[in-house]
C-alpha cells in the first residue's frame, strides 16, 4: 500500500505554481487501485481534498506514466539531434 504522496499541482489558471503550492495531487495505491485527488493546501499547509477521488487501476496508471516518460525522452533526443545538425 502507498498512501499520502503529494505532488505539486498547477494553480487554477493552469499555468503557474506557488511555493508552497496551493494545490497538490494526492496519490494513494491500495489493492491494485490508484486513488487520485486534487488537494487544496491552506496557509498552514493543511490539506483538504477537492472533489471525489478518481480511481484507476494502478498498473494502467504506471503504464501511462512510463509511456509519457518514453515519449518525452524521444522528443528530447530529437531536439538534441536537430540542435546538433
Amino acid at each position: 500500500m502507498i498512501s499520502d504522496i503529494y505532488i505539486a499541482a498547477r494553480e487554477q489558471d493552469g499555468e503557474t505554481y506557488h511555493e508552497p503550492p496551493s494545490f497538490e495531487l494526492s496519490v494513494s495505491v491500495t489493492d491494485g487501485q490508484a486513488y487520485l485527488a486534487r488537494v487544496k493546501v491552506d496557509e498552514d499547509e493543511r490539506r483538504q481534498r477537492v472533489g471525489d477521488y478518481l480511481v484507476v487501476p494502478a498498473a494502467s496508471l504506471l503504464h501511462a506514466l512510463q509511456a509519457a516518460m518514453a515519449d518525452e525522452e524521444e522528443v528530447n533526443r530529437r531536439r538534441q539531434g536537430e540542435a546538433g545538425e
